[in-house]
């Protein structure tokens, strides 16, 4: 595999979604907002497989990206102006067996991550909903070309680029990466400290 971010980068087939769950489910198996909402690893480690793979199924306006073969990275890209529906019947009911007393705690999460974008431009920029990268292959250039497919798409068309991270370790990454930090605050007031960031658009 090679080791300098040049895994190929393409559409994930809705076939291996359960794949990119396991990924994404390792790469945030430490994640602080994860932590709070799932307490205990090996908990986290048992339920967070699912949680991903219906969150890749159900996010249907995303633009969905993999990289690497076999599959070490998964990015999530939600275009600008567009509103993610609400999880199906199925996706509640399995997340609530799944997360019990966290489900509550996802739901005010979410809403106020909602809020939290739109301050920083949320409607007017491409947003990253969320990357991971195999946590044995992380600082080895896969997540950045994940990225830079992304910057792609926003710079042809002149649009910033938002996300949030609940991983303080994360924003020097995305600082490497022209993002700056826009907003800091618990999400939601009880919750792990959440950074908005923002990359500017490019004309």
């Amino acid at each position: 595999m090679p080791g300098d971010g040049s895994a190929v980068i393409r559409t994930l087939d809705p076939g291996r979604y359960a794949e990119g769950g396991h990924v994404l489910a390792r790469a945030f198996l430490d994640d602080p907002l994860w932590a709070w909402l799932v307490p205990g690893a090996d908990v986290r480690r048992s339920r967070l497989p699912w949680l991903f793979e219906r969150a890749l199924a159900d996010l249907r306006v995303a633009t969905i990206e993999a990289a690497g073969e076999p599959l070490l990275g998964v990015a999530t890209w939600i275009p600008p102006a567009t509103e993610v529906a609400p999880p199906p019947f199925r996706t509640v009911v399995g997340a609530l067996a799944r997360l019990r007393g966290g489900f509550p705690r996802l739901v005010r999460y979410g809403r106020e991550a909602a809020k939290l974008e739109l301050e920083v431009g949320a409607a007017v920029s491409w947003r990253l909903g969320g990357i991971g990268v195999e946590p044995a292959l992380q600082g080895q250039g896969h997540g950045s070309a994940l990225l830079r497919r992304g910057f792609e798409r926003a710079d042809a068309a002149g649009l910033p680029v938002v996300l949030l991270t609940s991983n303080p370790a994360n924003v020097g990454f995305y600082e490497q990466h022209e993002f700056e930090v826009a907003a800091e605050r618990r999400l939601p007031a009880d919750g792990p400290p959440a950074w908005a960031m923002v990359r500017s658009g490019r004309h």
